[in-house]
């Protein structure tokens, strides 16, 4: 594991308008930006200890996240979403 670290100058863009105009696409960028409305309250989101995110928001992302991609079962984790499925995204896995 390479554990030097080293300075590197990096544009970041707000890609909304790129979403908003269809110009971006998770086949073709690896990622995708998807309006979504959740049910918790800014406050839930730093409990730690009722769960309400493991229960409320990560059922909510992962339906956004089936309707985003076609996969059969997304899974949620430390390292974010996996998705599981024959078909995701339009390609095979």
């Amino acid at each position: 594991v390479d554990t030097a670290l080293s300075r590197i100058d990096t544009v970041i863009s707000d890609a909304r308008p790129a979403r908003e105009a269809n110009k971006l696409s998770l086949h073709t960028h690896g990622f995708t930006l998807e309006p979504q409305k959740t049910a918790l309250k800014t406050k839930e989101f730093f409990d730690t200890q009722t769960g309400i995110v493991e229960r409320l928001y990560y059922t909510e992302m992962k339906r956004a996240i089936k309707k985003a991609t076609g996969c059969d079962e997304p899974t949620m984790s430390a390292y974010g979403p996996s998705c599981r499925g024959s078909n995701v995204a339009g390609r095979s896995m």
